[in-house]
């Protein structure tokens, strides 16, 4: 809640009344507090027979830094309550460093005793990564070559594969707690947050609607080509619930197709026996906190504290399990890409956790809201005009977004022996199905829905997504000859400029960073909730 709405109101007492707002500061301090109360009275994962699945030691420690992160962090906080409201836990008026200048009753910053509240992060995660009782972080792929040939070797991918169990026994290795889902009955995923599918209960798969879609400047620019994370987290294609792989687009279309990149961590194809019942009921697991975040928590920690050789060491653990052979040979380069081991940090977030819901609180405790909102819509504005200027936009990395690519739907099965792609083979990257991997369909769709039975025509191959193909040049009409069809990629994105770029962050301007306003982040309480609480609106949002 305080993440969300800022300052809430502090019920203790189950059924008391909510009444009043209290300082959101006091409220970290005193649930901080309570959970080092407890913390040294619990069992950790693989003690006494307890699993990640109920409330353990590991996880405390864990929620105990992210508390401590959000509380010694940026906030924007109201200046109409009077100078004595923002209190800590005991009670003591608090001082802030300020960012921003005031506006609407606002002010954009963090309090003056951030690093006492970071010592208590560091004290609790270090324990943690020392001590996680059974949970691992995962450096290499257990799975051996499938028997059709398929190749994985990513780590990362097998920690969300083994959230796709289909049932509520099976936990991911990584995970310090995370809710398990039963087969038939419940989960979300891929129904709201997962890989898109156009489909409906019955068909195969079920729809997905791709809620949670990744940008084109981070899908194409960000990632190091060899980053394990990029295609096992980001997926261009989705699938059509008639059993085929579907092409997304960044044209605007609800229901699994539009608006670019979906997420691909949690994927309807990927269970072993996908349910087409519902939507809702997919069974695949929620991870809650996993044992890179705490990680990567422990590194910005120790960076913003001055540790940077300790947080380095940190940060190289999650981000070489993302390379093969669990190291990054341009390591070096890539913290000075980011000019310090903290850019660096929070960059590898962005990375690690893309479409779990993590980049946004990131971006605001971590003081850098305003500079992103303003950055977002240079870069994509910029994508936008080499589009529309040249037909392509090429990024740092070497990576071209262009306006069309090449598309074909192939028999997979019968060229590969299976549909369902995994990682890409070294020698394959030139492989329209293969590259980029983690996409494709389900093996057998067709003995869940037997209507489907006779689809082969599973397969999307895909020409030029990275690198620019002229229309109407001998390689295009090459690809034409055998079957592709030149397909609209980015450059749909030229009919809706608002939305993919000058719109971007639109509560917050270009004009109001140069003036250093406090961003204005937060939520506000509806109008039935200001009459039962007794609260006000702050911020400038309305009263009524």
């Amino acid at each position: 809640m305080c993440r969300w709405y800022g300052d809430v109101p502090h019920a203790l007492v189950a059924g008391q009344k909510t009444q009043g707002l209290a300082s959101r500061y006091a409220i970290y301090d005193y649930h901080i507090k309570k959970l080092m109360e407890v913390e040294p009275h619990m069992y950790r994962p693989g003690e006494s027979s307890n699993r990640a699945d109920v409330m353990n030691r590991s996880y405390v420690q864990g929620l105990i830094g992210r508390l401590c992160l959000y509380n010694g962090g940026y906030a924007t906080r109201r200046t109409d309550l009077g100078k004595d409201f923002y209190v800590d836990g005991d009670g003591k008026v608090l001082t802030f460093e300020d960012w921003s200048v005031e506006k609407n009753h606002a002010i954009y910053g963090r309090r003056s005793d951030w690093k006492e509240v970071y010592a208590i992060a560091k004290q609790y995660l270090t324990a943690c990564v020392m001590n996680p009782g059974s949970v691992v972080l995962r450096t290499t792929d257990p799975r051996t070559k499938g028997s059709k040939g398929q190749e994985y070797g990513n780590p990362y991918q097998y920690t969300f594969q083994q959230m796709h169990g289909g049932n509520n026994l099976d936990l991911t290795d990584e995970s310090l707690y995370e809710i398990p889902m039963e087969y038939n009955y419940s989960s979300d995923r891929p129904a709201y947050i997962g890989r898109p599918s156009s489909g409906g209960n019955g068909q195969a798969p079920c729809v997905a609607c791709g809620q949670d879609r990744i940008q084109a400047h981070f899908y194409y620019g960000w990632f190091d080509n060899n980053d394990l994370r990029r295609d096992a987290s980001c997926s261009v294609t989705g699938s059509s619930g008639q059993g085929q792989e579907l092409m997304q687009s960044f044209d605007r279309s609800a229901w699994g197709k539009g608006c670019g990149p979906g997420t691909n961590k949690w994927d309807w194809n990927r269970l072993p026996s996908p349910n087409t019942l519902s939507y809702g009921t997919s069974g695949i697991n929620m991870s809650y906190m996993r044992i890179s975040d705490v990680y990567l928590m422990l590194a910005e920690v120790e960076a913003a504290l001055g540790n940077e050789g300790t947080a380095k060491t940190y940060l190289a653990t999650v981000h070489n399990r993302a390379f093969k052979n669990n190291i990054d040979p341009n390591f070096d380069n890539y913290i000075n890409s980011c000019g310090s081991v903290f850019n660096a940090v929070i960059k590898e977030r962005a990375l690690e956790f893309s479409g779990e819901g993590v980049r946004r609180f990131d971006i605001i405790r971590t003081g850098i809201l305003p500079q992103v909102a303003v950055e977002n819509r240079q870069i994509m504005t910029a994508v936008i005009a080499g589009i529309r200027n040249k037909g392509y936009y090429t990024f740092e990395n070497g990576n071209q977004i262009p306006a069309y690519i090449w598309t074909k739907m192939v028999n997979a099965k019968s060229t590969y022996g299976y549909r369902l792609t995994t990682q890409t083979p070294a020698d394959k990257m030139d492989d329209p199905v293969l590259f980029p991997g983690w996409r494709g369909q389900h093996d057998d769709w067709g003995s869940i829905v037997p209507v489907y039975a006779n689809q082969n025509m599973t397969n999307v191959a895909i020409k030029g997504l990275f690198k620019y193909i002229a229309p109407d040049s001998q390689e295009a009409k090459a690809l034409e000859a055998d079957g592709y069809v030149k397909t609209n990629w980015g450059i749909d994105m030229l009919n809706y400029e608002d939305s993919y770029a000058t719109k971007l962050f639109a509560g917050y301007s270009d004009a109001d960073y140069a003036a250093k306003n406090p961003p204005i982040h937060l939520l506000p309480n509806t109008y039935q909730v200001l009459l039962n609480s007794g609260i006000t609106n702050g911020y400038g949002f309305k009263q009524q």
